[in-house]
């Protein structure tokens, strides 16, 4: 979403409980279940001013609701005789240059007392490709989706299903064996030309599994993980974050029409295994395809509080879980 207050600058000092350096703007964005800080100095004229947020999507073809929501700052001294609250100019839904160009500005505040180096090793590598895809539509059964199937999302072409029999935590915790495995790739099956969007429709890419898989790395190890976007079936962009965790984030390449992860960006990020647990990789919106990252081991507050990463904008539910060994 695009967030402004009419001839106000806003200062940005923390995204998700992450300190940020002061960044002043006059539009914040900010995706689904994401939390910014702003500090608002009131130094207009005494009046109203509306406070005004309207969605950023740049998927091509998927309707969304467009509505505008709004607010008004009223300063003391501001009464039904003040003239007509002043409204913003807002940017257009898919302004994915200002998009970009305020995430790309947040950087860590280093000077935080729990900001901590980025670290100079690293234990794994993975590489994971995120979309769009197909699963079977099953026997006697009428499915919606292109070609007949069901839609699905994936990385590295696993759509994550839940177990049945019980939680993913209580597996782990119980040490159940066959609720879930722990083979989920390091690397997509198939290396194609991930961009492309004659490769929309190719049949022989979009098909992935439903698979109930996770990563398992060991206790405090260093994960580096290129995220790499699609442009199977739809371009969109992903609002990613590994839940319990930040993360730092080292570099970002993509074409001047993307934004986040959208399907011509490629990011690469750092994470540190710290908690024991089963915790999510995940892009909040509308669909549900999971997969998960499991994380075994003593607590351990070193390497906390990494740079806060923003991956923007509207997108589908893609995510796997981490376990920590």
């Amino acid at each position: 979403f695009f967030f402004k207050i009419a001839n106000h600058n806003l200062t940005v000092v923390a995204v998700d409980a992450a300190y940020t350096n002061p960044l002043q703007t006059d539009v914040v964005v900010v995706g689904p279940g994401q939390t910014t800080d702003v500090l608002l100095t009131a130094n207009q004229s005494p009046g109203l001013y509306y406070m005004v947020a309207n969605p950023y999507a740049n998927a091509v073809g998927v309707p969304f609701n467009g509505n505008t929501t709004t607010g008004i700052l009223s300063y003391p001294n501001a009464t039904q005789t003040t003239p007509i609250p002043i409204l913003p100019v807002l940017p257009v839904f898919n302004d994915t240059p200002t998009a970009f160009t305020f995430s790309s500005n947040l950087t860590a505040l280093v000077t935080s007392p729990f900001w901590s180096p980025v670290p100079q090793t690293v234990d794994e590598k993975m590489f994971i490709t995120m979309g769009l895809g197909l699963s079977t539509c099953g026997s006697n059964q009428t499915c919606g989706g292109i070609f007949g199937q069901r839609m699905a999302a994936s990385m590295n072409n696993n759509s994550f299903v839940l177990p049945t029999r019980m939680s993913l935590l209580e597996a782990f915790f119980r040490n159940v064996s066959g609720v879930y495995t722990t083979d989920f790739p390091d690397g997509p099956p198939m290396v194609f030309d991930y961009t492309n969007v004659n490769n929309s429709f190719n049949q022989s890419l979009l098909m992935t599994p439903k698979l109930t898989n996770l990563k398992k790395i060991k206790f405090n190890s260093t994960v580096e993980i290129v995220l790499q976007n699609t442009a199977l079936i739809g371009i969109e962009n992903h609002p990613m974050h590994l839940h319990g965790f930040n993360f730092y984030n080292e570099t970002h390449w993509e074409c001047p029409l993307a934004a986040g992860l959208s399907s011509d960006s490629e990011q690469i990020i750092l994470v540190c295994g710290l908690f024991t647990a089963i915790w999510k990789y995940i892009c909040h919106g509308v669909w549900a395809q999971l997969s998960w990252w499991r994380t075994e081991g003593h607590r351990n507050l070193h390497c906390r509080h990494r740079l806060p990463t923003f991956l923007s904008a509207r997108s589908r539910s893609i995510c796997i879980h981490l376990l920590l060994k």
